[in-house]
């Protein structure tokens, strides 16, 4: 077989480019003149001010007044037994002395006997030994106790010290409401027979004085003198 020959392609001629001609430049137009600026007129001066008051310093706050002392009165025994019971239960228990009559104070209900609690904490928190700082109210704890509390300090068995304190008052408190209730009817009797020869006295013998008087008949030394 006889090959066909295959003519080329025809050659395309190419796109020619136009060449952009340069265009004239514009001309720049001369920027406008700034108005004149207007005449600023000068500010206002300002006011003088007003004269200041001289500020004063501030006042110091004033120092806390200490606490003032307890009026020098005994207190109730039953009082001083229940402090002195609970007071040995906390040395007891390992609290510290300061610690315990804080507690101690704080919760008394009697104002007189806690301002003497709380001053005693006062004196043993600035160095003081207990003993010495009871020895300062003789009124509430007497010799024997402030002693007593000096041997415990002393040997350091301040608790048992307590715990003997708090029994003798105890006791004596016991004592003291027995031999009260003791004295009740004496006393009572005395009272109303004391009552009675009152009345006696001032309503019976007025009356046979008068009716001896009307017999006429002498009486006995004794019985003019209760009449008379």
């Amino acid at each position: 077989p006889v090959a066909k020959k295959v003519k080329p392609a025809a050659k395309k001629p190419a796109a020619r480019t136009k060449v952009a001609k340069p265009q004239p430049k514009a001309k720049a137009k001369p920027a406008p003149k700034a108005a004149p600026k207007a005449a600023t007129k000068p500010a206002p001066k300002a006011a003088p001010k007003a004269a200041q008051k001289p500020v004063k310093p501030a006042v110091a706050a004033k120092a806390v007044a200490p606490p003032k002392k307890a009026r020098a009165r005994a207190v109730n025994q039953k009082n001083l037994a229940v402090f002195t019971r609970q007071f040995s239960v906390m040395i007891d228990a390992g609290l510290p002395l300061v610690q315990c009559l804080d507690i101690l104070g704080s919760q008394e209900e009697d104002k007189n006997f806690s301002a003497v609690i709380l001053a005693t904490r006062s004196d043993v928190e600035g160095g003081a030994s207990l003993a010495d700082a009871m020895r300062q109210h003789p009124k509430t704890f007497d010799p024997l106790f402030t002693n007593m509390i000096a041997a415990g300090e002393a040997v350091g068995i301040v608790d048992t010290i307590l715990k003997r304190l708090a029994t003798y008052i105890e006791k004596a408190v016991k004592l003291k409401a027995q031999v009260k209730s003791a004295m009740i009817y004496p006393v009572a009797i005395i009272m109303i027979a004391a009552v009675v020869v009152t009345v006696i006295l001032w309503k019976v013998i007025p009356t046979f004085a008068t009716l001896f008087a009307g017999l006429g008949a002498e009486l006995p030394f004794l019985t003019r003198m209760v009449i008379a």
